[in-house]
């Protein structure tokens, strides 16, 4: 499963940290890759970038045939988001853009996409990674429920879908990390203080190594560790 230059690979959602981080190490890897994400990473080129929005239904029918005119070998998903604060304190459209963002849209993207994938993957979509949260999908998280709520959604869902017959075999994969440093945990976050949070960097190296490996486990889980 090493990367080649017969590769075609999607990324969506690389406009700040840890898909960010990834698609700068992923350029290194492959030529071939189109970005899809609200905001261009300084270092991709305008050809390889396009602007997309992920949380309603008229941006992602533009998102699913622009990747589907793209024909990729491979598809990672890396955008998610909530607001952040007491649930009652914010307004629906803002939990509506977490569940869209951090589950329903990827949830869409298996369900039109995974029914392609192809166990040897010559030339053909071989691979579908979307990122989960070894934190939001197990625990409840109280002042980000709606991200947490979507979060475990797509970890059941990517449970539920690993014995379906027509997916068994296939390498539909999840990789859940623990606590990051990215902008996306504030500054005073309670983990900033009791966790040795996760360099992106690294995360990023763990999981170019572990996509380019046949494993039987398609659940990668990254933990960070109490101080």
């Amino acid at each position: 499963m090493q990367f080649s230059e017969k590769d075609r690979i999607a990324i969506l959602g690389a406009g700040s940290g840890f898909g960010l981080e990834f698609t700068r190490q992923i350029q290194e890897l492959s030529k071939n890759h189109l970005v899809f994400s609200r905001k261009k990473p300084d270092f991709v080129s305008e050809e390889r970038f396009i602007k997309a929005d992920f949380s309603g239904p008229s941006g992602q029918n533009s998102v699913i045939e622009k990747l589907k005119n793209f024909d990729p070998t491979r598809v990672f998903y890396f955008a998610g988001g909530g607001p952040h604060g007491s649930y009652f304190s914010k307004q629906w459209k803002d939990h509506r853009w977490a569940f869209e963002v951090s589950f329903l849209f990827p949830a869409r993207i298996i369900n039109e996409l995974a029914c392609e994938l192809k166990v040897e993957g010559a030339g053909e979509l071989c691979q579908l990674l979307f990122i989960g949260s070894n934190i939001a999908e197990n625990q409840a998280c109280e002042l980000s429920a709606s991200y947490a709520a979507a979060k475990t959604a797509l970890r059941n869902l990517f449970y539920s879908l690993q014995n379906e017959l027509h997916l068994k075999g296939k390498d539909l994969r999840l990789c859940s990390p623990g606590y990051m440093d990215t902008s996306m945990l504030p500054p005073n976050a309670p983990p900033r203080k009791t966790h040795h949070l996760l360099k992106t960097h690294e995360v990023a190296k763990k999981l170019l190594d572990w996509l380019q490996e046949p494993c039987q486990n398609k659940h990668l889980i990254i933990e960070s560790h109490l101080k």
